[in-house]
């Protein structure tokens, strides 16, 4: 056998060095942070920030089923008036509207239910009726406003408390470095951001459901006067 062969085969590669490779690993773990751990690294004034937050999510899901079930206009509800009024069914067509849950059908049904009065007093009972069903779509938006108002203050609180929290530090320790004042960092942004976005949330869903009340009110608008309409033609 070649002897430089045999010294070759001798050659066995030597094991890896893990002392290196253990650190780097246990960095890359520490590295990741879950959801929960960098909410909680924001401090107590987390908690009055999720609760507010969880407080507009609630009034948004609930003020969204409800306008959508009480604001829902339905385009045929005025043809099928008009038609049982052509037949002299007035009773049907008061009944009809009865039978339907929704703000639309409640306005039309007290304008009928005023059949025999003056436009003026009729026009005065729709409104009413109208300001009513508003007002109940209306109820409790203004929570949403406030949270919109609040949240980003609360925030404003917490970058105040993280700051206080970083010269504390400094004050303690004269040797001064990220490590000391990571949690005081941490907090600041944490509570601006959550503030933020937690305002930013509540107030987005005050407009979009203010916006969709003012298209029920347009669209009462247009029902009154085709209401009134039909009961001011002769024979009624």
């Amino acid at each position: 056998m070649n002897p430089l062969y045999a010294i070759l085969l001798q050659i066995t590669p030597a094991p890896a060095d893990t002392s290196a490779a253990a650190p780097a690993a246990a960095a890359a773990k520490q590295s990741s942070i879950s959801f929960f751990e960098l909410v909680m690294k924001g401090g107590p004034v987390m908690i009055p920030l999720g609760l507010i937050f969880f407080i507009a999510l609630f009034y948004i899901i609930e003020r969204s089923l409800y306008i959508s079930q009480r604001g829902k206009i339905d385009r045929n509800l005025i043809n099928i008036v008009r038609d049982n009024l052509a037949n002299g069914n007035i009773k049907g067509a008061q009944q009809y509207c009865e039978r339907i849950p929704t703000g639309q059908a409640q306005v039309v049904c007290t304008g009928l239910n005023f059949l025999g009065a003056s436009l003026s007093d009729i026009d005065v009972a729709m409104n009413d009726k109208a300001q009513v069903e508003v007002s109940r779509m209306e109820n409790r938006l203004n929570y949403l406003s406030l949270i919109g108002r609040i949240a980003p203050m609360l925030g404003f609180v917490g970058t105040i408390v993280g700051i206080i929290n970083i010269f504390y530090k400094i004050s303690l320790d004269s040797n001064i470095n990220i490590s000391s004042i990571s949690d005081g960092l941490y907090q600041k942004m944490i509570t601006s951001g959550a503030g933020l976005i937690v305002g930013l949330i509540a107030f987005v869903g005050y407009q979009l459901l203010e916006a969709r009340v003012e298209r029920f009110v347009e669209h009462i608008e247009d029902n009154k006067l085709q209401v009134k309409e039909l009961l001011n033609q002769p024979g009624l």
